[in-house]
């Protein structure tokens, strides 16, 4: 059973490594994976990780970040990137190589290469436009993250292991017939889902279930709080939330009264101190109604289709966000937050 390490580990300063570069067709690797990312990234990493871990012994540096610290550690993760992993899988967006994680895993995949070239690799570009690094042959890049999502993207990495190990070659062809079937007979079910008045109706009942839980929190915080005046409106398919000189905005556009085609959730975040000034809009975000291949109802990020929330988790994250703008606000004495 092969390996794969997920995650990353500071690099202490005066810390010197010493490693040898070997040939890949001779060594017998210590992992078969290895995931370099930012850490906006972790989410997808991990997610990337849950469809290899049934099949080999995972190692994500998260669960076991005690056993790797300090220099010691710091060693063994670049070892790791430089010489022990059969593959290494970037999540590319900008910035990565500039901060001291993604800096040193960068080093040791350079001084790798620089031996045995870059076929270990594969870049998987996470921003849009697509950005990789210039020094990167293109046949070690695949710019289908944002438009195909995990699973295609597990597709390809099991591609990437079959074509530097013919051994796997038989089983992990067999891996990748079921899940392209899997992927196929889901996005079917998708589509399905997305184009019926069914999916509609989940839709509403989530979203009744999402002002609901935001109607809570505002009583629960105005019981708790004398503060300031905090206020919850609902209309339809609208929910404000008001508190001090800020608020948030809920509105559900629906385009067919038998389809998901087209219906986006906005959110945004305002300012206004006077209500003879103009509204600022600080955060804007813009969620579709989601199906997922587990049959989780979610609401993903329009503009990151790999980052999603449940309705519970999105009622969290859009309160908190007001309450804490306007903590912001008073300990910094700020009227206005910047963008």
């Amino acid at each position: 059973m092969g390996s794969i390490l997920i995650g990353y580990v500071p690099l202490s300063v005066g810390v010197t490594i010493k490693w040898e570069c070997g040939d890949m067709t001779e060594n017998k690797y210590k992992y078969d994976l290895a995931f370099s990312f930012l850490e906006q990234d972790r989410d997808l990493a991990s997610k990337l990780n849950e469809g290899f871990k049934n099949k080999f012994e995972t190692f994500i540096y998260m669960d076991r970040q005690n056993k790797i610290d300090g220099a010691d550690g710091e060693k063994t993760f670049y070892k790791v990137f430089s010489a022990e992993a059969k593959v290494v899988i970037v999540l590319y967006r900008k910035g990565w190589g500039e901060t001291l994680l993604t800096k040193i895993e960068e080093t040791a995949i350079k001084d790798r290469a620089f031996n045995v070239g870059y076929d270990f690799t594969l870049f998987i570009p996470m921003d849009k436009p697509p950005e990789v690094p210039k020094y990167l042959p293109n046949q070690y890049i695949w710019l289908g993250i944002n438009k195909y999502g995990a699973e295609m993207a597990q597709s390809v990495i099991t591609s990437k292991l079959t074509d530097l190990d013919k051994d796997l070659a038989e089983e992990t062809a067999e891996i990748l017939v079921n899940r392209i079937r899997e992927n196929e007979e889901f996005y079917y079910k998708h589509r399905v889902f997305i184009n019926s008045i069914n999916g509609v109706k989940e839709a509403d009942n989530e979203l009744s279930k999402l002002f609901n839980l935001l109607k809570e929190k505002t009583e629960i915080f105005e019981n708790g709080s004398n503060r300031f005046a905090i206020s919850c409106h609902q209309e339809n398919h609208l929910c404000k939330i008001s508190y001090y000189h800020y608020y948030i905005i809920f509105n559900w556009i629906m385009k067919y009264i038998d389809s998901l085609n087209h219906s986006e959730l906005n959110l945004t975040l305002n300012y206004q101190r006077l209500l003879s000034e103009k509204v600022k809009i600080l955060k804007e975000f813009t969620f579709n109604f989601n199906l997922l291949p587990d049959g989780q109802q979610v609401w993903t990020l329009k503009s990151e289709q790999n980052m999603y929330y449940t309705t519970e988790q999105l009622s969290d994250f859009s309160f908190n966000s007001l309450i804490t703008s306007v903590d912001n606000n008073r300990s910094n004495k700020i009227w206005i937050l910047d963008d």
